[in-house]
């Protein structure tokens, strides 16, 4: 594999950072062609012709990003590298296994949103997804309890109900609507599912919706944490991506709502044993994710080693790509399963990995006086009972 190695210095990257890109892609191969499949042009990669390795800073994919110290003043609040964070505005929900935490903006814990239970309040095991909606003062939620999604306040914390789901929701993912109240939901269509998607209102009636047709999965049953249809949410567009075990090759979609139709955007196909993967999408590049050992994929419930090719959306050029921090040392996070889904990349970190790669860092003797500044702080302010940091910020 050819190597394109870009280094970054700290500070300059925010200057440069656009050149750098145009000339990096100058150097890269044609690895997507566009084709038109029943009126829609798809850009599909063959992941065999992606031969080069570039590398480049998240900058360059996200804005506005932040590492916050998680709150670890009681054992409550801790939670582990293996979960999956949901910012806000002012807000940041973690789900861990069975459990869903709110923190505030700042990294301070505010409260545990719900208890496992039987009570109406409560939640069964296995929390699926939650969305912060901040205007409204409401915090939507979903598990295993596949036919409500229950419905807490976001100030307050109190209990405020549940809406009926029209239809057994499995694996869901959503998009809720508290102005018009209305539910957009995505599942993992079974034997049986009379949709993929559809939208409904708050009193559990169907507005519209996909029949299953190429979404069903081929298993005829799923699995926890193996099968998942995301639905994200941002400036208007919905994307849909289907994932599977066993993984299949498969393509990122658009959600037109108002025409109810989907469409394929991006595909791609492996020449060998398709792996697990996820399809991201920025404004500017779509990106492979493939997971490089089998299972757990979609709970992101364990850190495993990834890969990453990332592809040039007018070009169609692309390469394997190794991103880094820029604005902390560039910290090289490939292998880290960080998220891309609405309208936020997040990625929860144990502190025990981020004290050894700013301790590498630091001795490189590449830094800022700035950069050391800050990372020095960070490395000389942590203990061993931190908890999970967390890097989140806007996907551009």
């Amino acid at each position: 594999m050819k190597k394109i190695f870009i280094y970054f210095l700290g500070l300059l990257l925010s200057s440069c950072s656009t050149f750098v890109e145009k000339s990096l892609w100058e150097d890269c191969d044609v690895v997507a062609t566009k084709i038109v499949m029943d009126n829609d042009t798809v850009l599909v990669c063959n992941v065999d012709d992606v031969r080069q390795e570039i590398s480049i800073p998240l900058s360059s994919l996200v804005e506005e990003m932040n590492l916050l110290r998680m709150d670890n003043s009681s054992k409550d609040m801790m939670f582990s590298p293996d979960c999956n964070v949901i910012p806000s505005e002012n807000y940041l929900a973690v789900l861990e296994h069975n459990k869903a935490l709110l923190f505030d903006k700042n990294g301070r814990f505010v409260r545990q949103i719900a208890n496992i239970g039987n009570g109406p309040a409560d939640i069964v095991p296995g929390i699926l997804k939650l969305q912060i909606d901040e205007e409204a003062d409401k915090i939507y939620l979903t598990d295993c309890n596949m036919f409500r999604m229950q419905v807490y306040g976001l100030t307050g914390g109190e209990y405020i109900g549940n809406i009926p789901l029209c239809q057994r929701a499995i694996q869901p993912s959503f998009h809720v609507d508290s102005k018009e109240k209305t539910i957009l939901m995505a599942h993992t269509p079974m034997e049986g599912s009379k949709s993929s998607i559809w939208k409904q209102n708050f009193e559990g009636t169907l507005i519209q919706d996909i029949t299953p047709s190429r979404f069903k999965n081929p298993k005829g049953f799923w699995y926890l944490g193996s099968d998942a249809f995301y639905l994200s949410k941002r400036n208007d567009a919905c994307l849909l991506h289907v994932v599977c075990d066993p993984a299949i090759n498969d393509s990122l979609y658009c959600y037109n709502e108002a025409s109810n139709q989907v469409h394929p955007l991006f595909a791609v196909n492996f020449p060998y044993e398709v792996p697990d993967h996820w399809l991201f999408a920025t404004s500017d590049y779509y990106m492979i994710t493939i997971n490089e050992n089998s299972g757990d994929i979609a709970s992101g419930f364990s850190n495993r080693v990834q890969k990453r090719i990332l592809v040039d959306k007018n070009t169609g050029k692309g390469a394997y790509v190794n991103i880094l921090l820029d604005k902390w040392g560039n910290i090289p996070i490939t292998d880290c399963r960080f998220y891309m889904w609405d309208e936020y990349f997040t990625l929860a970190l144990s502190s025990e990995w981020l004290a050894e790669k700013i301790d590498v860092a630091l001795k490189s003797n590449l830094l800022s006086e700035d950069e050391n500044k800050t990372l020095s702080k960070i490395l000389n302010d942590m203990t061993e009972d931190d908890n999970t940091f967390v890097l989140f910020g806007k996907i551009k």
